[in-house]
């Protein structure tokens, strides 16, 4: 059956200078959808796949099952008959401007539909809702994204996916576990090639940092240079040979040290592994009396105790280097607050810039660093990290701190 055969008297028909709409007399569903073949069945699963209550009519023709005109437009009028739809045409153009063109279907009752043909998804929907409401996560960095996440409409797949990740993140920080990607994948999907790219940039678009929370694409290192012999209950753990080369140590390796032997003048945290590097051949050629150390972007718990081991075990000042971006301010912040935990002094290293600078490589601040500037501001600042703030503020640009170590 095609539109031209369908009774124009089963329809209200409302028209407008471009076209008219086709609205069935019938309530929805008031005929069953009568004469639909293997591959109408098919086409109609899909076409109700979608959360909208109208389709265009070039959408629905894309995704049939044999994307074409006729197989469409035979299952567009048995759903009309039976009341499931209306029908928004367009006038053609030219010659056949009086030929009236599919262009958009509004469904009448989409999930009532669903249900009659025993596809609606309906219970398991509201499960899943019964399921994100009674769940509380007990870490504070998820429960602002489950608050958010209870209040959007989401895919059922979508939903399940979301919810079991969370949970599984949330006993991951309980547990204060630390790993790979793919062991974090196998804990949470039992398949250590589960966890998904969109998975990850979805929780990145919520502000979660996966490093942060203990889960990085390889094993996570402590990675240091310096010219220390270390020590451990049992004598000699690391050669100073070894460490001034810059090495990585699992994080309990360090906080396993008990002494160290040598020099250390001062203690040099960087964000960026290029300028780590950098300074780590600086400290092979001048055999330096310092201690360098990469803080690796938001650390983790396990990288935050070793690091306040190291500071205990070396009485000397600490200089923190980071991007020039609100990010970068935050990380400084971080370490620094670890090191006055030790009882001893630090201060932001390199981290100011004149806005010429600022403005000569071109990188603008985001909606999301304004806004991080913003809660920045709220917290006690060093002079230092205000200024570079209160620079980024006034440019709208950031910098990535390697640029200031390659001149």
């Amino acid at each position: 059956m095609l539109l031209s055969d369908l009774d124009m008297g089963a329809f209200v028909r409302e028209k407008s200078t471009r076209g008219d709409r086709l609205a069935p007399r019938l309530p929805a569903g008031a005929q069953p959808l009568l004469g639909l073949d293997e591959l109408q069945w098919q086409t109609l699963r899909s076409w109700l796949k979608p959360t909208g209550e109208s389709s265009k009519w070039t959408w629905l023709i894309e995704n049939s099952q044999v994307n074409e005109w006729l197989h469409c437009e035979s299952l567009l009028c048995r759903l009309l008959q039976a009341g499931w739809c209306e029908l928004i045409r367009h006038a053609g153009k030219g010659a056949a401007q009086n030929h009236y063109l599919p262009y958009k279907v509004v469904w009448r009752d989409k999930e009532g539909l669903r249900r009659a043909l025993g596809w609606s998804n309906q219970p398991e929907k509201e499960d899943l809702k019964r399921q994100w409401s009674l769940w509380q996560p007990r870490h504070p960095w998820l429960q602002e994204i489950a608050a958010t996440c209870r209040q959007m409409s989401m895919q059922v797949d979508t939903s399940r996916r979301r919810l079991r990740l969370l949970q599984g993140l949330d006993d991951w920080l309980g547990e204060e576990r630390f790993g790979t990607e793919r062991q974090f994948s196998q804990v949470v999907f039992q398949h250590t090639k589960a966890l998904a790219k969109a998975d990850k940039e979805w929780l990145a678009e919520t502000g979660l940092d996966l490093e942060a929370c203990g889960i990085s694409p390889h094993t996570p290192y402590f990675y240091l240079a310096a010219c220390l012999d270390c020590y451990d209950d049992e004598g000699l753990l690391l050669r100073s040979s070894l460490l001034r080369q810059g090495n990585a140590l699992p994080a309990e390796t360090v906080r396993d040290i008990k002494q160290v032997s040598g020099l250390v003048r001062e203690i040099q945290v960087v964000e960026n592994f290029s300028v780590f590097q950098t300074l780590t051949r600086q400290l092979v050629a001048e055999v330096a009396d310092v201690l360098v150390v990469w803080v690796p972007g938001q650390p983790h718990s396990r990288w935050r105790k070793a690091f306040s081991h190291l500071v205990s075990l070396c009485d000397a000042p600490v200089y923190v280097a980071c991007d020039l971006d609100p990010a970068g301010v935050a990380i400084a912040l971080q370490v620094g607050q670890l090191v006055q935990e030790q009882g001893q002094a630090w201060q932001p290293w390199r981290m100011h810039v004149d806005d010429e600078k600022l403005r000569e490589y071109n990188w603008p601040l985001e909606g999301s660093d304004r806004r991080h500037i913003q809660s920045l501001f709220k917290q006690s600042l060093p002079d230092e990290l205000k200024r570079l703030l209160e620079a980024m503020e006034r440019t709208g640009y950031k910098l990535e701190q390697e640029i200031l170590f390659l001149e």
